[in-house]
């Protein structure tokens, strides 16, 4: 009896060590989670519906138009930094971009690697280094690249943006720099989850005369269909998330309205503003409003492709 009271206590004292390690693991993505997310939210939330007061220094609730916030945003969008529709059909061609670049373009890089064909290991090592080097630097190189280079071939002729206002081709430019730049971290992903495929599936697949091509639709994409999904949401988060650029290649002054997009317009307005704390409440109105067209929409075009997309049984 007293042998099992003893193996009771001590594995009630491992049990204790194991959760005191795994809180210990958790506590600071725990923490990074309540400051970045919980409160930070919190805090766009509140600032939405309220107004700041340059006399008083502080934040006053919309009593009287409780949505001012909300239609200052669409105004700003529509009058100081472009056409709210432009802005709209540029964020959705920047989730394309990202849709081609993370779902199409990185697969097929990250399969020619994971087959081991020819120069597949040297593919990994000069898609991998680019991003590894700030995007700030990568932007000044390349910026210079193309003022040397590109721009005489009449590729990408923007150089003279950064002494005028010829920002209206800069489009091709950050796609280029963007297919650039944005295979390192995805093509690793997809790699090391096409890695986890057993060799007996791959074998089993040969040996029915599947080709390549087979192999890569029937086999692989079911297989790793999990990591594609969170790829496509990441895509999908984009519209309000990802610039394509713009602020790194031109972080002082405004580019035109026509190649402007949701997240240029909100980091543009509040980090250029003269008053950072004038600017936060239509900011984060406009925020809120993102939110609640893009976390839905990501939400069940996850659950639908979940469910409805490919397995590997």
């Amino acid at each position: 009896m007293q042998n099992r009271l003893s193996g009771i206590k001590t594995k009630s004292k491992q049990s204790r060590k194991a959760n005191i390690f795994y809180w210990g693991m958790f506590a600071l993505p725990l923490l990074q989670f309540l400051i970045f997310y919980i409160i930070a939210n919190a805090g766009s939330i509140y600032l939405a519906f309220f107004q700041y007061s340059p006399k008083t220094n502080t934040y006053t609730f919309l009593k009287d138009d409780l949505f001012w916030n909300f239609k200052y945003f669409f105004g700003l969008a529509g009058k100081g930094t472009g056409d709210f529709k432009t802005i709209f059909f540029n964020s959705l061609f920047v989730v394309g971009i990202s849709l081609i670049i993370n779902v199409v373009v990185c697969l097929i890089f990250s399969y020619y690697i994971y087959k081991n064909f020819r120069f597949s290991r040297f593919y990994k090592l000069i898609l991998f280094l680019p991003s590894i080097i700030s995007a700030t630097v990568l932007a000044i190189y390349f910026l210079r690249f193309d003022d040397l280079c590109l721009s005489k071939l009449s590729w990408f002729p923007i150089h003279d943006s950064l002494v005028g206002d010829a920002t209206k081709s800069v489009y091709p430019l950050l796609v280029f720099f963007a297919f650039f730049t944005g295979f390192g971290p995805t093509v690793l992903v997809y790699s090391n989850a096409m890695s986890g495929i057993p060799d007996s599936l791959i074998e089993a697949s040969e040996l029915d005369g599947a080709s390549e091509i087979r192999q890569f639709f029937s086999v692989i994409i079911p297989y790793i269909w999990p990591t594609i999904v969170s790829y496509i949401t990441i895509s999908i988060v984009a519209f309000s998330a990802n610039q394509l650029g713009l602020y790194t290649f031109f972080p002082n002054r405004k580019v035109f309205p026509e190649v402007q997009n949701f997240a240029y317009v909100m980091f543009q307005n509040l980090t250029g503003a003269p008053n950072r704390m004038e600017a936060a409440p239509y900011i984060a109105a406009g925020g809120l409003f993102l939110t609640a067209i893009v976390a839905p929409t990501s939400i069940i075009i996850n659950k639908l492709l979940t469910r409805f997309g490919p397995n590997e049984k």
